[in-house]
């Protein structure tokens, strides 16, 4: 059987949140496939259910492959995570299209393969240099590891990109060629890095620009919506239904909370996909989340969002942002 998508999924916290995300992942998505990496630092605090457990209920989607090379991961230490996820389902089936994704990201409405059929990646990219507001830009750009990717393909810093990582997709071709041009470079081993900072954001992007010949062939959108609420950095449910309803290249959205009746994953379960039943026959303790709750749990989102937006503004005319980037990191 070839998987027309594979998901690739680093998993560090609560089985039962990770069996949720399959059925929603399954139920948006037919004919995909799921591989999780389960990080060695795995925090089984608060989880409800055993990892044998776990696997059982995993091996019994039929779909779903868990790495059995389980590194060390952290903070902004995950690059290896998805290389080692793409070696495991390469050996084990075969499928057109590898998926990026978060364990904390719900789909909320399908035609995602429809979408990327037509491309042979996509990544909706920056080149690094022009963007002076992002926190780690000096970092990624004095990382050696970006300069070994420079010097490999013969080209200059002007000429790295970074994306968002969450919904970035590449044909199977595609990136096992950045896994072998990878490995070359950099030691996929899951020690902590010299230089820390989303490096998933710079490593994979870059190296596949840097392949594809013809960059209009680049599928420039991102395929998953990130909020920037301050409170946990959570979507507010308007944001979801929005999602859902009126974007044209966004299919799921991240930050969802880490837990199994969390308001917003209760709304997705309940009126975006309407497959509570089944989560209820596998996870027996999933609840519909009162309507009053939801829109009540976003309202808070939403005013402390406006309050961070205000905040920014009188923070800016105190101290207007130059070239320091630690100035700019103390008021986003």
């Amino acid at each position: 059987m070839k998987y027309s998508v594979v998901f690739s999924i680093p998993v560090h916290e609560k089985f039962e949140v990770i069996v949720d995300q399959i059925i929603n992942i399954n139920h948006f998505n037919p004919n995909c496939a799921i591989v999780l990496h389960l990080s060695k630092k795995f925090d089984y605090t608060g989880t409800a259910m055993s990892e044998e457990q776990f696997s059982q209920i995993a091996n019994d989607f039929g779909n779903v492959y868990i790495n059995e090379n389980r590194l060390d991961t952290a903070y902004y230490n995950i690059v290896h995570t998805h290389v080692a996820n793409y070696e495991y389902i390469a050996s084990r089936a075969d499928f057109e299209y590898f998926v990026l994704t978060a364990s904390n990201e719900e789909f909320v409405r399908s035609g995602l393969y429809d979408m990327i059929s037509a491309y042979p990646c996509g990544f909706n990219y920056e080149f690094l240099r022009s963007r002076v507001r992002w926190m780690h830009q000096e970092k990624a750009l004095h990382d050696p590891v970006v300069s070994d990717i420079c010097r490999y393909f013969g080209c200059d810093m002007s000429e790295v990109v970074s994306a968002q990582v969450e919904g970035t997709f590449f044909t199977k071709e595609l990136f096992g060629k950045v896994v072998e041009v990878l490995k070359q470079v950099y030691p996929v081993t899951g020690a902590e890095p010299a230089v820390l900072y989303p490096r998933e954001e710079v490593y994979y992007h870059t190296i596949a620009y840097f392949l594809m010949e013809d960059k209009t062939k680049i599928f420039r959108a991102r395929m998953t919506y990130v909020a920037f609420n301050i409170v946990g950095l959570v979507p507010c449910v308007w944001t979801i239904r929005k999602v859902m309803t009126h974007s044209l290249t966004d299919f799921s959205v991240k930050r969802i909370n880490r837990k199994l009746n969390d308001p917003n994953r209760s709304y997705i379960r309940c009126q975006c996909g309407n497959y509570f039943d089944e989560v209820r026959r596998i996870l027996p303790d999933a609840r519909r989340v009162p309507a009053a709750a939801v829109y009540g749990y976003s309202a808070l989102l939403f005013l402390n969002d406006r309050a961070r937006k205000l905040r920014r503004r009188i923070l800016r005319k105190a101290e207007p942002y130059t070239d320091n980037v630690d100035a700019w990191s103390r008021w986003r």
